[in-house]
């Protein structure tokens, strides 16, 4: 059963807090597997080039499980190019956000799949409902990097680490808290304190009493736009396993989900509403005994379930059991014009990302994929060149970020 080979295709994230997958590549590495940064590839071989190194890879290497984890909003591969790898081995799509993309991408790329992984377990029914198999791991953190910081004294009341803009129920919150007198303390993008390292991250998380999570989905994105009932989506967060491990003290806002991975009233605490945040935050302040026990538990499940030092090499050999299993058979595929535009639209991007590289080449090879397509979603390429082209020019920079001075 071990034996099996598997090939994990993703790419090494140097911008997250959270670090979510890093800690995948370098378990797969110590475990025998084998691993792809498709983002480096692309730039190197370009479309064509990246799809045939990796058909003679697992060729090469007698490849049996492949591994997909792309950025959520990336669409660099073809459904069918996964569907190609399929008929001769099996397929796993590791998603994360697919609360957010299920209907835009997650679900076309799925058809392509044996089995998805999820990070939310009511997700699961998401894809079984169109007939794939799914499975839900909770275990991508390093629990050698989050962890408590023995002695470290707790001087800062209620603090909150994340983004501010695009979540304005978030400001919202943190705003009603300290009109009430609560000293909330914030980091982020777009916050007063500005965004913080890593390191800084676990720094503030083993020195606050109570660490804040909202669970509020972003206002809008580029692919998500169109969709205004997903102002009512909620979703569970990473950061409350972040802070498990380093022994802090969560209350969250609640989402559907989170009593799965933490038991409500013992491990973490919740909220609903403004008023509900406020009264909590004031209780447990007061309740040193309290807090302290609820961290201690959390950290003691965290550390023995959710680290992922252990619970990844528990997630390769779930895959290589399941992939001894009966598979379906191929099957047909279904692209419809929103996966159709959004894949094309994206290599605008491509060709832009290209072309300021002068790989003039694999940039003509995007244009005839785009012209194959013939669909574009013109809002996500006005976006593309004000983010690749416009916000690169340094006076067009400067006066952007003059405007936005208070």
């Amino acid at each position: 059963m071990n034996d099996k080979k598997m090939l994990l295709i993703y790419y090494r994230n140097k911008e997250t807090l959270s670090e979510v997958g890093n800690i995948l590549i370098d378990l797969s590495a110590s475990l025998g597997g084998f691993f792809i940064d498709y983002k480096d590839l692309y730039f190197q071989k370009g479309n064509k080039g990246t799809e045939g190194y990796i058909e003679s890879f697992v060729q090469d290497n007698k490849i049996d499980i492949v591994m997909f984890w792309s950025e959520a909003t990336g669409f660099h591969f073809s459904v069918e190019f996964f569907a190609k790898l399929r008929k001769n081995l099996y397929t796993v799509m590791l998603v994360g956000d697919t609360e957010y993309y299920f209907e835009v991408r997650d679900r076309y790329y799925a058809q392509a799949m044996d089995l998805v992984v999820v990070f939310n377990k009511p997700c699961i029914s998401y894809y079984k409902l169109i007939g794939i198999e799914a499975i839900v791991c909770y275990s991508f953190f390093d629990g050698k990097y989050y962890k408590k910081y023995p002695g470290l004294k707790k001087d800062m009341d209620v603090s909150f680490v994340g983004l501010h803009s695009c979540h304005s129920r978030r400001l919202e919150y943190l705003e009603y808290l300290k009109a009430n007198a609560i000293p909330a303390v914030s980091y982020g993008p777009n916050s007063v304190n500005g965004p913080v390292s890593a390191e800084r991250l676990v720094e503030i998380i083993n020195k606050t009493k109570i660490n804040l999570n909202f669970t509020d989905a972003l206002d809008s994105t580029r692919l998500t736009r169109n969709l205004k009932v997903h102002k009512l989506l909620k979703q569970p967060k990473g950061r409350i396993t972040q802070a498990a491990l380093c022994g802090g003290f969560v209350l969250s806002e609640y989402a559907y989900g989170i009593e799965d991975t933490f038991e409500i009233g013992k491990e973490i605490d919740v909220f609903y509403s403004k008023d509900d945040l406020l009264e909590k935050v004031r209780h447990y302040l007061k309740n040193y005994d309290k807090r302290e026990a609820m961290a201690l538990s959390a950290y003691k499940k965290a550390v023995e379930l959710y680290d992922g030092n252990k619970g990844i090499p528990q997630l390769f050999n779930k895959i290589k059991e399941m992939s001894i299993k009966k598979r379906q058979g191929q099957r047909k595929l279904y692209l419809d014009k929103v996966f159709i535009a959004n894949y094309s639209t994206f290599r605008v991007l491509l060709i832009i990302k290209f072309l300021k590289r002068l790989q003039l080449g694999y940039a003509v090879e995007e244009f005839l994929l785009l012209l194959k397509c013939r669909k574009l979603d013109l809002y996500q390429v006005l976006v593309f060149i004000k983010e690749e082209i416009i916000d690169n020019i340094a006076p067009v920079r400067r006066f952007l970020n003059y405007c936005k001075r208070p």
